[in-house]
């Protein structure tokens, strides 16, 4: 199974700013974190001198209504349980157990193990419980 499918491409929002990246006088990027905005930066200006990057990556920092801020959040809370249910989804396939009626009670169980947002290890836990709801056909 590829985990990476269900990494969330919403950046969780910063409750004090985003920040607008200029180029050529358009809105370029916006992000809603320090940390992604350093990631794409240094990508975007990798082997550049820092003036010369400083000079093309025009930038400005905005704080952040409240109001836009859980707007965001939302968004980004809403994607997370689109990907989430999209995993447990695919993990009843993959095990067959998509219509048994204990399927559910074994997810839950891996979710006490406190694997929610690791899915790689909620799929080990999930292998090793599932063979006590399945039906085995012999």
């Amino acid at each position: 199974m590829d985990f990476t499918k269900y990494d969330c491409d919403i950046e969780f929002p910063s409750k004090q700013y985003k920040i607008y990246v200029y180029k050529n006088g358009q809105t370029k990027h916006i992000f809603w974190n320090e940390k992604s905005f350093q990631e794409w930066k240094s990508k975007e200006y990798a082997g550049k001198s820092r003036v010369a990057a400083q000079i093309d990556c025009i930038h400005e920092r905005v704080w952040v209504n409240e109001a836009e801020y859980y707007i965001q959040l939302g968004r980004y809370n809403d994607r997370k349980q689109e990907l989430h249910d999209q995993f447990k989804r695919d993990l009843f396939i993959e095990f067959g157990v998509e219509n048994n009626p204990k399927a559910e009670l074994c997810y839950q169980l891996c979710g006490i193990a406190d694997y929610e947002d690791c899915y790689e290890e909620f799929y080990k836990e999930f292998k090793r419980l599932v063979i006590l709801i399945r039906e085995f056909d012999e």
